[in-house]
């Protein structure tokens, strides 16, 4: 029996409609373990500049492209906060800039979610930085 007349019986169309049904079944349970991840909440680090200046990264939830807002708070300054330019999460890897004094951040997120350890870069210096 070729593999046309095999999908012409029964059996062949039984099988057809089994596998699709399975395929169709792997990718729901693809789709229900793919559940994206949120980083919004109150992040706090020491990036060791200065003594160790302690700093608190605040992330909302944001109609923005990448779904979230930052501001970046140095709270052992009297510093009002500044709003990163961008912020955003991709592949477990957290990424923002705040163009207006050189800060950029790159770290990865934890498989649970509760951490993130990276590096900062102030100025053209790297400083290990982890939330």
């Amino acid at each position: 029996m070729t593999g046309r007349e095999f999908g012409k019986t029964k059996c062949g169309r039984g099988l057809r409609l089994g596998l699709a049904a399975l395929a169709m079944g792997v990718a729901a349970i693809g789709a229900q373990g793919a559940v994206a991840q949120d980083i919004a909440g109150t992040w706090q680090g020491t990036m060791q500049v200065n003594g160790g200046a302690r700093v608190v990264l605040k992330v909302t939830k944001a109609e923005a492209p990448a779904g979230w807002k930052a501001v970046l708070y140095s709270i052992d300054e009297t510093d009002a906060g500044r709003a990163a330019n961008s912020i955003s999460l991709q592949a477990g890897m957290v990424k923002l800039a705040i163009v207006s004094v050189d800060f950029s951040y790159e770290g990865k997120l934890s498989a649970d979610g509760a951490s993130i350890e990276g590096s900062a870069k102030l100025g053209g210096q790297t400083y290990p930085l982890n939330f």
